[in-house]
């Protein structure tokens, strides 16, 4: 263990470092470093390459060194460019697992992002770009859609509202659903009604001749982590002034939203193997408890 603070993309300019007691070499020998990645010291030189598993990171540059794969995705963005430009905001992370759909909702975890449901900051492509703008503000349904975009579950980061992601995860040939979480489960709150006229016969909508039906409104967030009791702890876009947040302790699922029912735990029935050193990644901790709601 090595505490270090340094120049952010010149690991050779150091303000001060203070090797911890104990560890041989006082930390030189230590491989893991920035972002939690391993340092390339034999390819690049000592200190100027981070593997990142897909690509190749030069900390001199804050750049990669070669181009991003998935550069038809983000065609807004430089494609050597490090979590959008917005390195103090958001990090790079790699595979498409459940352990990388809590990193995805991690990179989220920040004080800068705004909560707002205001169509005008928050609507139209503002909802699925990549630019600073559109990273700005954030809600609970866009947080999953961009992590569900981040793990390669989605093609795109798809502007769906918490009852269309309830819907497009009810699809059993895609999704499992359970009322037992487990880490990186998408939770949801809410439920669909059945619109009925006066004598109690379901409406038919003349365009899709199914019945129609009202969502409740609700909400959708991220499950770090599962107690032995099965509580949770959820990353979410808690509300109005409190951004993107990680509760404190593990809670029963329905408490987070009491007036809301719960729907269930959401996972992929295939589900690939997380990233590359994904346990090396700091765990997130909450700075602000998530009061429940009223």
């Amino acid at each position: 263990m090595q505490l270090t603070n340094y120049h952010f993309y010149n690991p050779k300019k150091h303000l001060y470092s203070k090797p911890v007691k104990g560890l041989q070499g006082y930390g030189l020998g230590y491989r893991f470093h920035f972002n939690g990645k391993e340092r390339d010291n034999e390819t690049y030189s000592e200190g100027n390459a981070y593997d990142f598993g897909a690509r190749i990171h030069d900390p001199r540059l804050g750049r990669f060194i070669s181009l991003d794969t998935r550069i038809k995705d983000f065609p807004d963005l430089s494609p050597f460019a490090f979590a959008a430009n917005i390195s103090i905001r958001y990090v790079d992370f790699d595979g498409q697992g459940p352990g990388d759909r809590v990193k995805a909702a991690s990179s989220f975890f920040c004080k800068g992002l705004i909560y707002s449901q205001d169509l005008k900051l928050n609507g139209g492509a503002l909802r699925t770009g990549s630019t600073a703008d559109a990273l700005k503000y954030t809600d609970c349904s866009e947080l999953v859609c961009r992590v569900l975009k981040a793990d390669g579950i989605t093609d795109k980061v798809e502007a769906k509202t918490s009852g269309e992601l309830s819907k497009y995860l009810s699809n059993s040939e895609k999704f499992t659903k359970s009322q037992k979480a487990q880490v990186g489960d998408i939770a949801v709150w809410g439920e669909w009604t059945v619109v009925k006229d006066k004598g109690g016969k379901p409406v038919i909508d003349t365009k899709t001749n199914l019945p129609k039906e009202i969502w409740s409104g609700g909400h959708v967030g991220i499950v770090s982590e599962v107690d032995a009791k099965g509580n949770i702890k959820l990353i979410h876009a808690a509300g109005a002034g409190k951004g993107v947040k990680s509760n404190p302790y593990a809670i029963p699922a329905k408490d987070y939203r009491p007036d809301k029912e719960f729907a269930g735990f959401y996972r992929p029935n295939v589900e690939t193997a997380d990233g590359k050193k994904i346990d090396e990644v700091p765990k997130v901790e909450a700075t602000t408890e998530v009061k429940k709601t009223p």
